[in-house]
């Protein structure tokens, strides 16, 4: 494979016939790899650096104690607009089969779950035929408000070129502008339905 610089004579005569770009370009984004604070319109990312499940994560749930439940690492991108692009990553709770899922953390499940525009029948923590998959997600979007990350104190967390941290906000999703009745806030309290589990390290998460 040849890989000689270009003349000027070539470079003045560089063939700018080619397809036309794909589905989602947008010749007025400014996308930022980290997701700004805000509320966005989203789709969830698979693949080998998307969207991933890690077993046997400690939640602590106030006047509760601890719990062991499997953790939803969902990865989430903008779908248009001046932050088309942008990602963001969240760590939910999830049905786990053979665990009792408190109450506060199913509410914070069913948040998500139902934002991507189906409804939860009654007892159910999922959608009807719901998959953790590229094929039940296509086509389907969400919003999802992001805000700055503190610490216990108040105090806004930085990565370590000193940007500020964002992430999605507890009980931050909705449903996309269209979609149907939107999905904000905690819903009642749903019986456990099991879904899918994969395999990653354990590690200990605050709620």
């Amino acid at each position: 494979m040849s890989h000689e610089a270009f003349t000027g004579e070539q470079i003045a005569g560089y063939n700018f016939d080619v397809p036309a770009p794909t589905e989602g370009f947008d010749p007025n984004s400014e996308g930022f790899r980290d997701m700004p604070p805000g509320t966005h319109e989203v789709e969830l990312v698979f693949g080998d650096s998307g969207t991933g499940i890690v077993e046997n994560q400690m939640f602590r749930v106030k006047d509760e104690g601890e719990v062991m439940l499997n953790q939803l690492r969902p990865k989430l991108r903008i779908v248009a607009g001046p932050h088309m692009g942008a990602t963001t990553l969240d760590f939910l709770p999830m049905p786990t089969p053979g665990k009792h899922m408190p109450a506060k953390l199913a509410n914070r499940w069913a948040n998500f779950a139902r934002a991507w525009g189906d409804d939860l029948a009654p007892g159910a923590l999922v959608p009807h035929g719901f998959r953790l998959s590229p094929e039940w997600f296509a086509g389907k979007r969400c919003r999802v408000e992001v805000a700055l990350q503190t610490d216990e104190h108040g105090s806004p967390k930085l990565k370590r070129d000193g940007r500020p941290m964002t992430g999605p906000r507890f009980f931050g999703y909705s449903r996309a502008i269209g979609s149907g009745p939107a999905a904000s806030g905690p819903p009642a309290v749903p019986a456990q339905k099991p879904a899918p589990v994969l395999s990653g390290p354990p590690s200990d998460v605050e709620l």
